[in-house]
């Protein structure tokens, strides 16, 4: 998934589009670095959606920015360090 990503933005609002061609807009709830890696955790703005959280890894060549979503090993540690933010957060 591709689309411009301001991670400096309090709130933000993107589009993605996925392989089918799918748009779908979410809110950037938070971005993260982990071992030298950013990951932004999206919401999905559609409530008929459910309120589940998406991690993505987050890529940046040059100007343009990739969101790859994560292998279930990927998304089970990176999912901790996540709950581990919004812990000290609270």
């Amino acid at each position: 998934m591709t689309d411009e990503y301001n991670h400096e933005q309090e709130q933000q609002f993107i589009n993605l589009t996925d392989e089918e061609g799918n748009v779908q807009e979410f809110e950037v709830v938070l971005s993260f670095e982990h071992e030298e890696q950013e990951y932004a955790v999206l919401y999905l703005v559609d409530e008929s959606e459910g309120e589940e959280a998406v991690i993505f890894k987050v890529i940046e060549s040059g100007e343009e920015v990739t969101f790859e979503n994560l292998t279930d090993e990927e998304f089970e540690k990176i999912a901790k360090v996540y709950y581990e933010i919004v812990n000290e957060n609270e």
